[in-house]
């Protein structure tokens, strides 16, 4: 884009997720994390954006996770989409209920995300999200849920090509989860780990 227009002093230096993973390196959680005996699963629902509300069947969502894994629950909302009956309907379920995006300047936020995925063992999101590539390089398991994400009828062309590019190229990532090994390979690239 910038090429085209002419613009020559751009740089692409991969995303500041992977800085503060270099600055963060650890070995003492990972030990901890694998001593544990009950897993820990990370839910990210999709989340509204400039543009788009979120819309999400939560009721499918908890009942689908719950299914699928066993172990302590967290929901992480982003901070547009908190309201009273969601977090009622999760802490209902026993769910512990997270935020880690205060607004839109909140400085913390990446370290706050960095930390919830850091002290879980299965990550799953109902869309492909910023989180969900954090997740892959920091070698957790992945699990995409489609099913609770009723926004995908409303995907552009574009969005429908993505997801399809992943389902052909990726398809355990929507059946059982990816694995650590695969996940960070793609993590590494989609977040842009060659430019750093």
């Amino acid at each position: 884009f910038f090429l085209k227009k002419k613009i020559k002093n751009v740089y692409d230096i991969g995303s500041p997720f992977l800085y503060l993973c270099k600055l963060l390196e650890t070995n003492q959680l990972k030990e901890k994390i694998n001593s544990r005996k009950e897993k820990k699963i990370l839910v990210f629902p999709a989340h509204s954006s400039q543009g788009f509300n979120h819309i999400t069947d939560h009721k499918l969502l908890i009942k689908n996770v719950k299914k699928s894994f066993k172990g302590k629950y967290t929901v992480c909302f982003y901070y547009f989409d908190l309201n009273k009956k969601d977090i009622d309907l999760y802490k209902k379920n026993k769910w512990e209920v997270i935020c880690c995006v205060k607004n839109k300047t909140d400085q913390l936020s990446l370290y706050k995300l960095y930390n919830q995925i850091n002290n879980h063992d299965i990550i799953v999101s109902t869309e492909f999200s910023s989180a969900l590539f954090y997740s892959m390089y920091l070698k957790k398991k992945t699990r995409v849920m489609l099913s609770p994400n009723k926004r995908l009828e409303l995907y552009s062309n574009l969005e429908r090509k993505f997801l399809k590019f992943y389902m052909n190229n990726y398809p355990e990532l929507f059946k059982k989860f990816l694995s650590s090994e695969k996940g960070y390979k793609l993590g590494k690239l989609e977040l842009g780990f060659v430019s750093m």
